[in-house]
């Protein structure tokens, strides 16, 4: 297949409406901000090596068998460290059986838009945030309202305001995404800010979406069962 759209294949029939292709690839911007790089100098080549290497060596004959014949909730020992972690980090105790593993916050995402949003509902999201979490509200129907941050990320008073009219108009969002990361000023969000927020959405027995699980101490709050994270 050549260049030139006369001398494409007669049989290569496209579709119509399709949009105009994209630019060829010209490498990235010498200063390059985009999506969730790392220093490819700073990646710990040896230690990412040794542990594949560990892994094939004790998991290697399940890679014959589709999910690692461990079902589509995903394979049994992240689950298991996921358990452990939620344990140490929020003071819930569960099993695996509830964990699910998926390929990126990406596929929780979809997952969780399409059990949750109906067309016309509200979700709030950062005014600064994940652009693959803002396109995918918006595809599921939803209607996106930006939560106010500062310098720590979420403006949790702010926040709370916005649920508190919200309530009194009838308006009950879906869910609220957030990040540790704080998109405005690049630092990550600390334990205490991370535990105002969620005590401002239990008062409003709000689910709570996050990309991560954060490392914090756990919450003397009766109110957990109002939070979810989507993780990674």
């Amino acid at each position: 297949m050549t260049d030139a759209p006369e001398k494409i294949p007669t049989l290569m029939r496209f579709g119509r409406g399709l949009p105009d292709p994209l630019p060829r690839w010209a490498d990235f911007p010498r200063y390059n901000f985009v999506g969730g790089h790392n220093d490819p100098d700073r990646i710990p080549v040896a230690a990412l090596a040794a542990a594949a290497a560990a892994a094939l060596n004790a998991h290697a004959r399940r890679m014959a068998l589709y999910n690692l014949g461990a079902g589509p909730m995903g394979f049994e020992d992240p689950r298991d460290g996921i358990a452990r972690r939620l344990a140490e980090t929020r003071g819930v105790t569960i099993s695996r059986e509830p964990v699910l593993v998926t390929s990126g916050s990406g596929q929780g995402l979809d997952l969780v838009n399409a059990a949750l949003v109906e067309l016309g509902d509200t979700v709030i999201l950062e005014e600064f945030t994940y652009s693959g979490a803002l396109n995918k509200a918006r595809k599921s129907g939803a209607k996106v309202v930006g939560a106010p941050l500062d310098a720590r990320g979420l403006d949790v008073e702010r926040l709370g305001a916005m649920l508190d009219a919200m309530a009194r108009e009838g308006v009950r969002p879906k869910y609220v995404y957030t990040s540790r990361l704080c998109r405005w000023s690049g630092k990550k969000v600390g334990v205490k800010q991370t535990g105002q927020t969620w005590l401002a959405l239990a008062d409003h027995r709000q689910l709570l979406l996050e990309p991560e699980v954060p490392c914090v101490r756990r919450l003397e709050t009766s109110a957990s069962d109002a939070f979810c994270s989507c993780g990674r």
